[in-house]
């Protein structure tokens, strides 16, 4: 049979990883703003542009574009004058002023919007010789906006002269980079505009080192730990980032959602108290359709009319999932620490279960399951789960274990997920 398997030629694998690395490199640019932002801000990915920071009536946009492409020693190339990703951003934002897509505005309104935005070019492409970048610094303290067309004729020369040697004068997906800059040279608010624009040079491991140093000398951590805080921190903004594209969402934080959401992070790593705290419960009937308190009832822990026993479990069981569910509720949980903390505790069940009905066959008498529940029981009741190097207490170890029962995770009798999960199952297939 003829080989019908497309290999992807080397400038298709090209543009896959620059694709790739150019939105990694846009990802870091908004978790750098996400991270130092104050008070009043409200910092955004893929709303107003590649990242933005809102602070009252100013909205600081940022076009963030990055290369894979290496130059002499190493380094990034230069931004040429006729980069096609600068005059991109350059005609986004110009379009944007004007109106995009919906109704054009008055020359006031184009002000007015100029007036309340500031638009940031962040690249990790070499622009000191960029002649955008330094006609921009230029207006920005010399009002003579006559020097515009003088740079735009240059920069259009530049492409006549060019033309047929790989300049990068070509078609964009919509527009010729000159027909940019032609429609620049034309736009009445060009200077009032220009004067609004920056240049950041910034490699990825630039970004991610300020995000480091802010948390090493902001939030106090030690320079190693701060490298651990920042990928933890990376981490959940990227569940946040999936979560939103689910539903077709841009994602955005205030300062209040900011702190609330990765507060966890920074707390994870100092290992402050959980607080969980004993909380007595008083005997209720309802306590007796709880999965966990069955499962003890079937080893005849305790009868069902044992009203003081079955309230002291029914506490146990409560102290640690309420506690549980509102640290989850408010992001105190990283992912990685609750996962571990179940798994430790379901291993630990695990081998003592295995252990002590070792041997115990099919036709094994409930009394001899019950001795071997009995059994499983106290080791289980003497074991201290450990959260973030913590013990807890005995009586919340003994809470998270009923929890699981509860959730028919784990179970005390041999044959506990007959008597137990298909039920749970069942009774999930009737509430539907």
């Amino acid at each position: 049979m003829a080989e019908t398997k497309k290999l992807y030629s080397a400038e298709e694998q090209h543009a896959a990883i620059d694709k790739v690395a150019g939105f990694t490199y846009q990802f870091y640019c908004f978790l750098y703003h996400l991270l130092i932002m104050s008070r009043g801000e409200e910092v955004s990915f893929e709303k107003w542009d590649d990242a933005a920071v809102k602070n009252g009536n100013l909205i600081t946009m940022f076009q963030a574009k990055h290369t894979v492409k290496v130059g002499a020693e190493g380094k990034a190339p230069n931004l040429t004058d006729r980069a096609s990703d600068l005059w991109k951003a350059i005609d986004v934002w110009r379009d944007l002023i004007v109106g995009g897509k919906g109704p054009k505005r008055t020359k006031a309104q184009m002000l007015d919007y100029i007036k309340g935005h500031m638009f940031v070019f962040v690249s990790n492409k070499q622009t000191a010789d960029n002649k955008l970048s330094k006609l921009c610094d230029e207006l920005r303290v010399n009002a003579d906006v006559k020097r515009i067309d003088e740079v735009l004729d240059e920069i259009t020369k530049e492409g006549k002269s060019d033309k047929g040697t790989g300049s990068e004068d070509g078609e964009t997906k919509y527009r010729s980079v000159q027909l940019m800059i032609d429609d620049l040279k034309t736009f009445e608010l060009k200077g009032e505009f220009l004067k609004k624009v920056k240049f950041e040079l910034k490699s990825q491991e630039d970004i991610k080192k300020e995000c480091v140093d802010y948390i090493t000398d902001h939030v106090r951590f030690s320079e190693v730990d701060a490298v651990e805080v920042f990928d933890d921190f990376f981490t959940e903004a990227v569940k946040d980032l999936f979560d939103k594209a689910d539903k077709g969402q841009s994602l955005q934080y205030t300062f209040e959602e900011q702190k609330k959401r990765f507060e966890r992070v920074f707390q994870y790593h100092r290992e402050e108290d959980l607080d969980f705290q004993i909380k007595m419960e008083r005997y209720k009937k309802e306590f007796l359709d709880l999965v966990c308190i069955q499962q003890l009832i079937k080893v005849n822990d305790f009868a069902d009319s044992d009203t003081v026993e079955i309230a002291k479990r029914a506490s146990h069981f409560y102290s640690f999932k309420n506690r549980y569910y509102e640290l989850k509720d408010n992001n105190r949980f990283l992912e990685k620490e609750e996962t571990e903390f179940f798994e430790n505790a379901y291993a630990f069940w695990d081998n003592e279960f295995k252990h002590v009905y070792k041997g115990v066959g099919a036709t094994a008498s409930e009394e001899t399951i019950v001795e071997k529940a009995s059994n499983l029981l106290y080791e289980v009741r003497k074991h201290q789960l450990t959260l973030r190097k913590k013990a807890l207490s005995q009586y919340i170890s003994d809470g998270a274990f009923y929890y699981l029962s509860d959730e028919c995770i784990i179970g005390w009798h041999k044959d506990w997920q007959e008597f137990f999960k298909k039920k749970l199952e069942q009774d999930g297939q009737n509430n539907q």
